[in-house]
């Protein structure tokens, strides 16, 4: 509990040194308060309407040192633990700031308020120009007379020597304001000079304007002139390009009807393509199959007559068994070669009829693309193209039949 009681009353000094001494605070709004307070000793210079450049620059510098010491003040105000860890950055910006701003209670920022009392508020902004080490010449004799002071106060004159400082700044004042009269009278004068030379120039150009206006009228005409030339070659040129353009356009039409139609007819050819492929697959497939097929069936029958027939004499009972059973294995794997063999036949079959469906339709683009195709042409050619196709397979394939087939066509006969 002590330690946190150390913690709020920690004060965090900054020293200022002539400029305002040895200042602490305890909190951010110490600071605050603390800010707003040398801010309102210098409203005078940073809010009044500004008169002249000096006062306008003295003005916008006394803002920004004052925006970067509160824009530290708010990094640090939403932080938990308040200025702990933002005072070095809060510190740095307040001494950055006070270094050229004189503090209200420091010896420089008395004697300018000093000033700004006595002599008025723009001897204030000259005073303060000088002590913010801005380098623009005083606009009036008022910020002179400020900015002399502070030159005088920064040098450290006694009193004596200040009333004779003054008594000269006094006359020098004078011969300032003077001068300035005397200026006035000059550029008075080259005002006049200038109104005289604005006048001959006046009249110099109302000549020029006269001799302009008949240039421009011979232009003109000629403008008219050129632009009946200019008229005829285009309607010239324009019939000749539109006899060009119609002829362009009659053969891009032509050329987009060819394009249409092979873009109609591009899935056909590709769809009968895929079929051509498939059933060369599946003729290639069948094939081999096929003399797999009768290599095995071969070797079964081989196989199946040395074990039926081992021992066979014509006595036996079981002969007959045998015989048939053979002949029951040789039917059927014969039949299964068959039923093979007839499916690589249509595939075949099937696979020169798509070949010719693509040719068919390669040449009937061809003559397309040469306009050598009417309508009446179209049905012929496309006619074929879309027709059905067989499935290849020969109508008597099927299985044996029965037994029991065999005895109904046997009662039928009788």
């Amino acid at each position: 509990m002590k330690a946190d009681a150390d913690m709020v009353t920690k004060a965090y000094e900054l020293d200022l040194g002539d400029n305002g001494g040895l200042v602490s605070f305890n909190t951010v709004e110490e600071i605050d308060h603390w800010l707003d307070r040398e801010r309102k000793a210098l409203a005078w210079a940073i809010d009044a309407a500004h008169k002249n450049d000096v006062h306008a620059k003295v003005a916008g510098t006394l803002r920004s040192l004052f925006k970067q010491v509160a824009r530290q003040l708010n990094e640090a105000r939403p932080k938990p633990d308040g200025l702990v860890t933002s005072w070095p950055l809060v510190s740095g910006a307040i001494k950055e700031a006070f270094g050229p701003i004189p503090h209200s209670l420091g010896i420089v920022g008395r004697f300018i308020e000093q000033i700004h009392q006595e002599d008025g508020e723009q001897a204030g902004i000259g005073a303060l120009a000088f002590s913010l080490g801005q380098q623009e010449l005083p606009q009036n004799s008022d910020q002179l007379t400020g900015a002399i002071r502070a030159l005088l106060h920064r040098t450290g004159r006694d009193g004596a020597s200040a009333e004779s400082e003054r008594t000269a700044l006094a006359d020098l004042r004078d011969r300032f304001r003077r001068s300035i009269k005397l200026t006035e009278q000059e550029t008075q004068q080259i005002r006049q000079e200038r109104g005289e030379s604005a006048a001959k120039h006046e009249k110099w150009l109302e000549e020029q304007h006269s001799q302009f206006e008949i240039w421009r009228a011979k232009q003109e005409e000629l403008r008219r002139e050129n632009n009946k030339a200019h008229d005829d070659r285009r309607s010239s040129e324009l019939a000749r390009f539109k006899n060009e353009r119609d002829g362009a356009i009659a053969e891009l039409q032509a050329h987009i009807r060819a394009v249409k139609e092979e873009m109609k007819l591009r899935a056909p050819v590709e769809y009968w393509k895929t079929k051509a492929s498939g059933h060369k697959t599946a003729a290639t497939g069948f094939a081999v199959s096929s003399g797999i097929a009768a290599v095995s069936s071969l070797i079964v029958i081989g196989v199946a007559a040395a074990y039926f027939l081992t021992g066979f004499s014509g006595g036996d009972s079981s002969t007959y068994w045998r015989i048939g059973a053979l002949a029951t294995l040789v039917f059927v794997l014969l039949w299964g070669l068959r039923i093979l063999v007839r499916l690589l036949l249509s595939h075949l079959h099937l696979l020169t009829d798509a070949n010719e469906r693509v040719a068919l339709v390669q040449c009937y683009l061809a003559l397309a693309a040469e306009g050598k195709i009417d309508d009446k042409d179209r049905a012929l050619v496309l006619a074929p193209l879309f027709a059905s196709t067989a499935d290849g397979l020969v109508k008597d394939d099927g299985a044996p039949p029965s037994i029991l087939d065999v005895i109904n066509k046997l009662i039928d006969k009788k």
